[in-house]
């Protein structure tokens, strides 16, 4: 996960390129002119009085008040501190931490005649100039790198980076795209965890996030760069296999499996274990058939929770019909739960209607 610090909303005015040409107070006009000529790039320069800040003496304002009509003959020998007093300006003076983006927003909320003026930042021991061209592209480049940012949250599952459903689809096709023939083996995982209701009935919700974060680690650690995972909720997963036969396929799986299946995972002081069952399906194909594909495998995956759970199994057509009549399916896994209870609830019945018949005989007896 990124860090805070590496978002583009922290950001420093440190991190801009900066100048630290100042002179002296009680210097003359003419030597900032002859500064500024000699440093073409140069937006300006500090006045300082030993180490005090007087101000910045921006290029474009000394230039414009010296163009006036005899501005060089008027303001040519006034010291540096009493031309800025005749500017008429207000230095903006910004700490080194602050972000690019307030920085912005105190920079434009200065007097219309002073917006574009460069800006001072205050480090620990001296003082810097930015300009506002620079301030400005950052800012751009922040927007940019924030946008690029929230595009890339929206194809990423929040809670294991990995990619979401959306992001699972966007980057099959990338992938697909890439490869030159129309036609290419590929395998589809179905990949979903067993029991894990009893997980979060037994544990909570804040560990069972962590099983599914661990889980999804394991699964990523046993695929190739090219393969492609995504999380399509709750704790199911899957995976995109390109350019694999159906062995090596299988073994991938089988690998999935036997990873997650031996460890322990140690979540909040609970020493906590778990498998998961896997739908596998394989076909040589275009990537049109990637949805049937899919729907394959989920019907494998449930055969797998019907077999036992804790295996992979690999689609075949008489998986259609479990998964189609998923009643029949269930009662096929419990059935004694689904006739006993009638004839627990019927015997029941009986027994309360034979007594309450005697208590009535034996009142009208007695």
């Amino acid at each position: 996960m990124d860090k805070i610090e590496e978002s583009p909303l922290y950001r420093t005015v440190a991190s801009l390129p900066q100048w630290d040409r100042w002179i002296p107070a009680t210097s003359s006009i003419r030597e900032v002119v002859s500064i500024f000529d000699t440093y073409t790039t140069l937006p300006g320069i500090l006045v300082l009085d030993k180490k005090r800040l007087i101000g910045l003496l921006p290029r474009d304002s000394v230039y414009e008040r010296l163009g006036r009509p005899f501005g060089v003959e008027l303001f040519m020998k006034l010291s540096c501190e009493a031309f800025y007093s005749m500017l008429n300006t207000n230095t903006l003076v910004l700490k080194e931490d602050t972000p690019i983006g307030e920085a912005v927003n105190q920079a434009l909320r200065r007097n219309p005649k002073n917006r574009y003026e460069p800006i001072v930042v205050a480090h620990e021991h001296s003082y810097r100039i930015i300009s506002m061209y620079d301030l400005l592209t950052a800012q751009q480049a922040v927007m940019e790198e924030l946008y690029l940012e929230v595009q890339k949250l929206s194809t990423k599952d929040p809670l294991t980076l990995i990619n979401n459903r959306r992001g699972f689809f966007e980057a099959v096709q990338e992938e697909w795209s890439q490869f030159d023939k129309p036609i290419r083996d590929f395998a589809v995982l179905i990949i979903d965890i067993d029991h894990f209701k009893s997980v979060n009935d037994r544990y909570g919700h804040v560990v069972g996030d962590e099983v599914i974060r661990a889980v999804a680690k394991k699964i990523v650690w046993q695929l190739r760069e090219k393969d492609v995972i995504g999380r399509f909720g709750g704790d199911e997963f899957v995976v995109f296999i390109p350019e694999v036969d159906r062995y090596d396929a299988t073994n991938i799986a089988e690998r999935v499996r036997r990873d997650i299946a031996s460890v322990f995972h140690s979540i909040h002081g609970f020493q906590i274990r778990v498998t998961v069952s896997i739908g596998l399906n394989h076909t040589t194909g275009g990537i049109s058939l990637l949805d049937r594909l899919m729907l394959e495998a989920d019907q494998a995956l449930y055969m797998a929770k019907y077999l036992g759970r804790n295996r992979v199994t690999v689609w075949e057509e008489k998986h259609k019909y479990h998964y189609g009549k998923r009643r029949a399916f269930r009662k096929e896994i419990e059935p004694a739960k689904e006739t006993e209870q009638p004839s627990h609830s019927f015997l029941k019945g009986l027994l309360r209607m034979l007594y309450l018949r005697d208590r009535k005989s034996t009142r009208l007896n007695s």
